[in-house]
């Protein structure tokens, strides 16, 4: 009787764990564009998870990265967040992010950006 039970518990688990694998969203973007968009949505709506979802990070640290990241952009007290998609001075993709701090005025920074199997990612990594 507790075999069955057993058995069925396990291929539940099973069946479970397969469907959230297959459910969860490819990391990046599939355009530059798109990137730039849904950076600006996470920004505005601060979602950590949909951010950490766009940056080329190792999974075990990017909630550790994420919330480094918000707390920062918190503490600065950033406001009316723009992203321009564009070209560093060396023709490499990167995402301007721009807005206005309550303590330091205008404010903006460039984030590096990747492409990696056809999908585009934000880099922790200086822009070249």
């Amino acid at each position: 009787m507790i075999v069955p039970v057993v058995m069925a518990l396990v291929l539940g688990w099973i069946a479970f764990l397969t469907i959230s694998i297959a459910r969860e969203p490819e990391p990046g973007a599939a355009s530059f564009e798109d990137l730039a968009r849904d950076l600006r949505a996470s920004l505005d709506n601060r979602d950590r998870d949909a951010f950490g979802n766009l940056v080329d990070y190792p999974s075990s640290g990017i909630d550790n990265f994420t919330d480094s990241y918000f707390d920062r952009l918190d503490e600065v007290k950033i406001s009316g967040t723009t992203v321009t998609p564009g070209r560093s001075r060396g023709g490499f993709p990167q995402i301007v992010v721009s807005g206005r701090s309550e303590s330091n005025g205008e404010v903006s920074f460039a984030q590096a950006v990747v492409e990696k199997d056809g999908r585009w990612l934000l880099s922790p990594l200086p822009v070249p």
